[in-house]
């Protein structure tokens, strides 16, 4: 292999954990409000994030949530010119509660992050999703979700959730969502790194009718507060903050497995902007001049930086963490530098 087809399939591989981590939010950084620390009853159910994906931007339905408490139409001024989407996991988050499929259904979901994607596939002549799969079979991008104090599948008024970077301890990737997948956390996702109970992304959520529910930030509406911040500094992840992330997803009653898994969030543009000129310098004044026409929350004139909402699909296959963190993926591992 030469040395330009090397660096060629490095580029990609930062591009795809760029846009996994876009996609699922995942926090090196945050400033978790209130008391932080593990419960003391109840159990502690531990996943990885599998199957993370990115709609097809065409599709009226998908992924995200209803960030701004709109539901808008192209026509709408106070919704930036587009038409939410329909939810097809969280009823909720539509007209009336309908279901997707629903005849005159409306939905008030808000996501950019397909059509953004299909900017940087035209671009930087990629297959964004593509790449989003292929990092994640091939152990480039784990994601490990712990729900502590879990009393009961169910229905569980109090849970909390920890979410963190991590890696593959096994050598054969094929392990990773086999349900006895071997991983260990990420020192960097932890405010202590002795102590995995330490979670940098950690907020408390509910459990309604076997789902999952919860919401990392506090304010109501498209308002700032501490932001979750990915990568940035050495990392070869850009940096990128978003706001008010929201995940649910539907547990089994063992709790070894969870499905139509669904996030949201909110970046603003101006992180989003600096985010892409770094994923993709070649290509970052035409991706940043197509990012005005996406901004679909905060667009009104007076305000100062406009935002762009993001959403996802996944699911979660049980996993064995280990309680010792770790700064690196374990050579010989899956995922590990070759």
């Amino acid at each position: 292999m030469t040395i330009a087809a090397v660096t060629t399939a490095r580029c990609m591989r930062e591009r795809a954990r760029f846009v996994a981590l876009a996609a699922a939010g995942l926090a090196t950084s945050c400033h978790p409000a209130g008391d932080v620390s593990a419960p003391t009853h109840g159990r502690t159910l531990e996943f990885v994030v599998r199957d993370l994906a990115v709609d097809d931007a065409a599709k009226p339905t998908g992924s995200g949530f209803d960030l701004d408490g709109r539901v808008s139409r192209e026509a709408d001024p106070d919704g930036c010119g587009f038409t939410d989407r329909i939810s097809e996991t969280d009823p909720d988050q539509n007209v009336g509660n309908c279901a997707s499929g629903t005849p005159g259904c409306r939905g008030g979901v808000d996501n950019q992050l397909p059509a953004l994607l299909d900017a940087v596939d035209r671009s930087e002549n990629v297959l964004s999703r593509v790449l989003l799969g292929e990092a994640q079979l091939r152990g480039d991008l784990i994601l490990i979700v712990r729900v502590l104090g879990v009393d009961r599948t169910d229905n569980d008024p109090s849970v909390r959730v920890m979410v963190y970077r991590g890696f593959s301890l096994d050598r054969d990737c094929s392990n990773l969502f086999s349900g006895r997948g071997r991983f260990a956390v990420s020192a960097d996702s932890l405010a202590d790194p002795s102590d995995i109970d330490t979670s940098r992304f950690v907020a408390d959520g509910e459990i309604v009718d076997s789902r999952l529910r919860v919401r990392f930030g506090t304010n109501s509406g498209v308002a700032p507060e501490d932001p979750v911040t990915l990568g940035g500094g050495s990392s070869a992840v850009p940096e990128l903050q978003l706001f008010q992330m929201r995940l649910r997803v539907t547990l089994d009653r063992a709790g070894h497995n969870g499905t139509f898994g669904n996030m949201g969030a909110w970046a603003p543009e101006s992180s989003m902007s600096a985010a892409l000129a770094r994923a993709a310098p070649t290509s970052r004044t035409a991706l940043q001049l197509q990012l005005g026409q996406l901004t679909d929350l905060r667009c009104i004139p007076s305000e100062p930086d406009g935002a762009i909402a993001v959403g996802a699909r996944f699911a979660l296959a049980r996993a064995k963490i280990e309680r010792a963190a770790l700064g690196a993926a374990p050579v010989g591992t899956c995922g590990s530098p070759q």
